[in-house]
């Protein structure tokens, strides 16, 4: 799970084939590695620690997908740009 989290947080797209760029995923992974070593310090469980992973692997899968963008632009007022073929 901490590869999936580090590589998400540095930014693959999951859906697209998994684009990704090798030090945002290296950066995730210091991330990941950080909030863990800073929970396990602060006397957090192991299983806590693994369901907080699990909660924000969710919620950035999430922020990822195509209807919570838009249901996002939405609420913001943001209009979507539509991409012109070239």
């Amino acid at each position: 799970m901490d590869a999936i989290l580090a590589v998400v947080i540095g930014g693959t797209l999951l859906g697209t084939g998994g684009r990704f760029s090798l030090l945002a995923s290296v950066i995730g992974g210091l991330v990941m590695q950080a909030t863990t070593t800073s929970m396990y310090a602060i006397g957090v469980s192991a299983n806590s620690i693994l369901a907080v992973k699990g909660v924000v692997v969710i919620i950035l899968i999430l922020l990822y997908s195509q209807q919570v963008q838009d249901f996002l632009r939405k609420i913001t007022g943001q209009t979507k740009v539509k991409e012109t073929e070239s």
